[in-house]
């Protein structure tokens, strides 16, 4: 069963009478639960993403995994595959490769994150449970692939050590290299080295921020290419507002990166990218 049917089949879950008698029973030991009336209202609470609903996001999401863990029940495992369904189809389209069937492949992604959710340490972490869930999703999904299917992946910055030379024709949708009158530009970037000079230099500024700039930047995937990529569920002009939000915050990223990077010798690229060696030049194709 593919994320599509997986989303569908989690809709009829959550309003089925007996999810509703047990989220009424539920409630009463949880009072992050007792504020809602039904799973959607918790599952509208945990898609909103704004600063002011995080500690309720936090609450709510610990409450869903201390039901799975101590009471198991296909109500929990849905509210939480609900609520998290945008990162994990962003983690599935990440994965490149022939190896394994594509509803396999979304089947891993699920069945992986619900063994995290079921083991998640939730004396030990204690905050940015949303965060951690991500991760550890992540790391694991990566790490079977890798021992078992040898399939290529695009690879976090947690997991920079098993990335190959950069290639830029080696990456889906990366763009041809064009032939140049003048000398030839400097060699191969080895992306190890980059993604761990900006992972180790701008963590802070957030997993998914560094990404985007890895993937766009570092490995030469179009940001169209990367949108159409990731949010294989949006229609074309949800996907064109958000390629309009990704294209400003990676201006904003790069600009960031700079002032980290001010006080290091960094190498120059033939485009300029990170470090430019003159005046730069504003994108003049809307593909890029």
């Amino acid at each position: 069963m593919g994320l599509q049917h997986v989303r569908r089949a989690l809709k009829t879950e959550l309003r089925a009478e007996t999810s509703m008698k047990l989220f009424d029973e539920t409630k009463k030991r949880h009072p992050a639960l007792a504020e809602h009336e039904t799973p959607l209202s918790v599952l509208a609470v945990l898609g909103d993403e704004s600063a002011r609903r995080w500690a309720e996001r936090e609450a709510l999401t610990r409450a869903l995994v201390t039901e799975e863990q101590e009471r198991p029940h296909s109500l929990w495992a849905a509210l939480l595959l609900a609520a998290y369904y945008p990162m994990l189809s962003r983690l599935r389209h990440r994965i490149y490769g022939n190896d394994l069937d594509p509803e396999d492949l979304d089947q891993l992604v699920v069945s992986t994150f619900l063994e995290v959710v079921r083991a998640f340490p939730l004396a030990d972490q204690r905050d940015r449970t949303a965060m951690h869930l991500r991760q550890m999703t992540q790391r694991r999904v990566f790490r079977h692939i890798r021992e078992e299917h040898a399939a290529r992946i695009l690879i976090a910055p947690d997991d920079v050590s098993d990335l190959p030379p950069f290639a830029p024709d080696a990456w889906p949708g990366a763009p041809k290299p064009r032939r140049r009158r003048h000398k030839a530009g400097p060699g191969p970037v080895d992306c190890r080295d980059v993604v761990e000079l900006l992972t180790a230099r701008a963590a802070h500024l957030g997993q998914d921020q560094l990404d985007l700039v890895v993937t766009t930047m570092v490995r030469g995937e179009r940001l169209r290419v990367y949108v159409e990529r990731t949010f294989p569920d949006s229609d074309p002009d949800e996907r064109d507002r958000i390629y309009q939000r990704l294209k400003r915050q990676r201006s904003r990223t790069i600009a960031r990166l700079r002032g980290l990077l001010a006080d290091l010798r960094c190498p120059r690229s033939a485009t300029g990218g990170l470090c430019p060696s003159g005046p730069e030049k504003e994108e003049a194709s809307d593909g890029q």
